[in-house]
C-alpha cells in the first residue's frame, strides 16, 4: 500500500486556544487567514482542529495573536514538522 502517512491534527485544547484567539480579534476567517498568509480553509481547519500547522506557520499565529508563552507553547508542540 505505500508509505501512508496520517494527516497530523490539533489536539482538542489546541484547537479551542486557537478558536478563543480567533473570535477575541472580531475578525472573519478570512481576514485572520489574510493577516496570517494563509488560506481561509486552512484556517478553518487549524481552528477545528482538523490539521497541525508547520512551525514556520505557527510562529506567524503566535506573533499575528499575541499568544502568551502557555498557549505558544502548547501549538508548538503540535506542529506538523516536531515530534509528538
Amino acid at each position: 500500500m505505500g508509505n501512508y502517512t496520517p494527516r497530523r491534527t490539533l489536539s482538542p485544547a489546541a484547537s479551542a486556544v486557537l478558536t478563543e484567539a480567533h473570535h477575541q480579534t472580531g475578525y472573519s476567517y478570512r481576514r485572520v487567514a489574510a493577516v496570517l498568509g494563509i488560506t481561509h480553509p486552512y484556517w478553518w481547519r487549524l481552528c477545528r482542529g482538523e490539521r497541525a500547522p508547520s512551525t514556520h506557520i505557527a510562529f506567524r499565529i503566535i506573533d499575528t495573536l499575541g499568544l502568551d508563552q502557555d498557549t505558544a507553547d502548547l501549538l508548538l508542540d503540535e506542529c506538523v514538522d516536531r515530534g509528538r
